[in-house]
Order: structure tokens, then sequence, then C-alpha cells
């Protein structure tokens, strides 16, 4: 089978969340368990970092990966989700993992895949394991995929464990208030291992204190203020880089002596070292255009934040959603001035067009739907003047879908 006829027989295997809600979620981590001892428990081998929250992840991901390569560290990197390839998911260092390795670990292990009914996402988290640990990491960076307490990759104890945030996404699977949603992510915390803690809600807060003291884990909160970033670029959200310099100095604390000076060159080289792309991304100047995958309420405000700070005449917004959204809150939060071109990506779980034309009567922005989201990128240009903005967001599906044109 060739590398395409694997990724497509995986992708066949993604779980249904947003049709079927919480039946889809596996209730157990004994699939994950009993695959990982099939292989050796890899994951027990190797020196992880592990990654949960509602936004940030990715980035706080990210930044870490820059950051320990600098320091000449061999560095496994498992993220997701990806915008065009599959392998941007499993990385060390600059290199992402090669297409025979895939081909070969889904052949190797098919028949136990189907024989037991693994999910896309644990046949993807025992991959990664399996390839960092035969490739020697000195430590490997693991982002959660969805939750915490039942994710596939909550196999693991850590080196030091990590919540970004918590607010309001995939509320059907997850539960519907903060302290049900701190539930879940709190799951990462392990007996003895310290937990860094983003910017939290008071609710969520005492739900994650509640934990770590049940586990012994100790509190590492960020601060407010770090002289290190002061004169520094930064692509992305400020606490996402506070997060990582706690990371990095328990890291220290441990032996890791990772020196100043290639901590900034971590932060200054991104770019180049991640390839982290669809974060706040500018992909031209005359007009403005800023891809960005924002796709929950959180990540919209922060968004619109960041906004505030650029100058412009005219505003366009090219925006779709994955069906699973509260998206009247999300609504709520564009601007009046905005003219905004709704559109739906190919992706199954999108939300389609049709739906949103009673919601958004109730809005003052100025909106058209136009199905095909390339088509509704390529009339905001066709509208637009060099002085305007136009940002591309709502859904990770959207902004790989007109990156790649």
């Amino acid at each position: 089978m060739s590398y395409e006829e694997i990724t497509n027989w995986m992708f066949k295997r993604l779980s249904s969340y947003q049709i079927i809600g919480k039946d889809a979620y596996n209730k157990s981590l004994n699939n994950i368990n009993n695959f990982s001892n099939y292989n050796g428990n890899p994951e027990q081998k190797i020196k992880i970092i592990h990654i949960a929250g509602t936004n940030g992840k990715g980035s706080t991901s990210n930044i870490l990966h820059s950051i320990l390569q600098e320091n000449n560290l061999k560095v496994g990197l498992f993220t997701s989700p990806h915008l065009f390839d599959f392998r941007e998911r499993i990385r060390i260092n600059r290199r992402l993992v090669p297409k025979n390795y895939v081909i070969n670990f889904i052949k190797k292990n098919k028949s136990y895949l189907l024989n037991y009914n693994l999910s896309f996402f644990e046949m993807t988290t025992a991959m990664a394991f399996d390839y960092f640990y035969k490739n020697k990491v000195d430590i490997a960076i693991i982002e959660a995929g969805l939750g915490g307490r039942l994710d596939a990759t909550n196999i693991i104890k850590p080196e030091i464990s990590v919540i970004t945030n918590i607010s309001f996404d995939h509320e059907n699977i997850l539960g519907n208030t903060i302290q049900e949603i701190a539930e879940e992510k709190s799951g990462i915390i392990k007996k003895n291992v310290p937990l860094v803690l983003g910017d939290v809600s008071k609710k969520a807060e005492s739900v994650i204190i509640k934990k770590a003291i049940e586990n012994s884990s100790n509190i590492i909160k960020i601060k407010k203020e770090y002289s290190l970033l002061n004169n520094l670029n930064l692509k992305l959200v400020k606490e996402n880089y506070y997060i990582a310099l706690e990371v990095i100095g328990y890291l220290n604390q441990k032996k890791y002596n990772i020196i100043y000076d290639n901590i900034i060159n971590g932060i200054k080289n991104f770019d180049l070292n991640t390839n982290f792309r669809g974060r706040y991304e500018v992909k031209s100047n005359n007009p403005k255009v800023i891809f960005d995958i924002a796709h929950n309420l959180n990540s919209f405000e922060k968004l619109f934040e960041k906004f505030d700070f650029e100058s412009f005449e005219n505003f366009f917004l090219i925006i779709g959603f994955s069906d699973d959204k509260n998206i009247n809150k999300i609504l709520s939060k564009i601007p009046t001035h905005a003219h905004c071109l709704f559109c739906q990506s190919k992706n199954s779980r999108s939300l389609k067009v049709s739906k949103l034309k009673t919601i958004l009567k109730k809005y003052f922005f100025t909106f058209k739907l136009i199905k095909d989201c390339k088509k509704a990128y390529q009339k905001a240009l066709n509208i637009s003047n060099k002085n305007d903005l136009i940002i591309v967001c709502g859904s990770t599906f959207v902004v790989a879908e007109i990156l790649q044109q």
C-alpha cells in the first residue's frame, strides 16, 4: 500500500464526535494501553512533557520544541491536528516522520488495529511513542488530543505536565461547565509529577488544585512578566511563552542545562525550527491577509485582541465553523463593522452555510454566504483594497483549504 492509501485508511477510523457526541468517546484507556503493551511500552522508555488545555497547546508545544532544539537536544513532537500532511503530527526536530515509517508501522500492526478496533488517534499516538523511542529522542513533547483524562496520550508518566488554559470547547463531550471541563483536563495530573498551570479562572483553578493535592503534584503558576522576553518579537499569545519558560525552568532544575542564549534563539528562530502554520500567520500585506485557526470562544477573543493593534480601512472576515461549535457566543464577538463571508470546508465536520441564514439575521455585521471557501477568499481579495484587512479563521479545515490553493 502507498502512503496515500495508508493515511486514507487511517482517516476512515476517525471518531464521529460531532455526530454522535459522547457516545463516540472511548470511555477507557484500555485500547491504547493494550496496544502499547503489545508494542513493548515505548512510552515508558522516553522522557516526556505532557501538555493539555483548551487553547495554546500547539503553540506552547512548538515554543518548547524550538527552544530545546537550539540546546542541541533531539526532541520529539506529537501534536494535532495537521494542516496539510498527516506527518506534521509526528516529528523529531525539523524533520517529519518519514512516509516509509508510517507505511511500515500500519502494515505491521494492521491486523491488531482491526481486531481490536483502535481509533485513528489511538493508533497515531502509539505510532508517535514507537517512533520517538526507536529514534532515541532526548525528550518528547506530547500534546493531548481532546480533554485529558481519557485522551489516548494519558498512559504516560511525564517529567512534567502542563495545562495551558480552560475554556469552552467540545462541550458535547467534555461537559457544559468550566468545572466539568477542568475535571477532564486535570486528568493528566500524575502522582508526584509537577504541573505548570497557565492562566485559568478561579472555578477551573479550584478543580485543578484539588486534583493536584490528591496526587501530591506541585503546581507551578506562570508569572505576569518575564524580562527575558523584553524586546523580542513574539508571534504567539504571550501566556504560551510564559508557560514554556516555566517548563524550561523546571527542566533546568533537573539538569537539562538549557542556556539563556538558546532560549532566546529558540524564540527568534521559531519559524525556522517549527514551520508552525495558521496562528496569526500573515500571508500578504497589500491588503493584509492573516490566517488563524481560532475556532472557539477563547481563541476568538485572543484573535480580536490582536486585531485591535491593526490599522486598516475595511475589515473582511472569511469564516467557517465545525458543526459541534457553540457559534452564537463566537458570533457575538465579531465587530459590527466587519464584512463577513461565511463558507464551509469540504470536511464532513463542517457547519453547512445553509444553517446560518436565520442565525445571522440578529447580528449587526454585514455578511454573505459563499459555500466554497476558496471562492469566498477570492471574493474578499477582489473587493478589498491595499489598505484593508482580511482574516481567515473559524476552523483548521477552512484555513488549510485556503492556504493550500
